[in-house]
């Protein structure tokens, strides 16, 4: 055992530990949000949950997350309240913990 190892392990069980919640904030973007989602998806240490606030899409948005990403939480939101408000109110839905 290397000198390093016991402090590795104890990095390692800690980042298990953590859990890792994305918001993705989207407007009539439906393709672009979709690589984005792909990529979240394929990272090496993926998410344990991906939160997308539709800021009140008009191209198909929210339908395309349903039909592809159905494990994502998606925050459907009545009208665009812009990009600052859209992450506050993902964040604020992370953070309750619940869809």
């Amino acid at each position: 055992m290397s000198p390093g190892a016991p402090a590795a392990d104890a990095a390692s069980a800690a980042a298990a530990a953590v859990s890792v919640t994305a918001v993705v904030v989207t407007f009539d973007r439906r393709e672009l949000l979709a690589e984005a989602l792909a990529a979240l998806a394929a990272q090496q240490r993926a998410p344990d949950r991906i939160i997308v606030v539709d800021n009140a899409s008009g191209d198909g948005t929210a339908a395309m997350v349903r039909d592809r990403f159905p494990g994502v939480d998606l925050l459907e939101l009545p009208r665009n309240i812009g990009g600052a408000g859209g992450f506050s109110a993902g964040t604020a839905r992370a953070l309750a913990g619940g869809p």
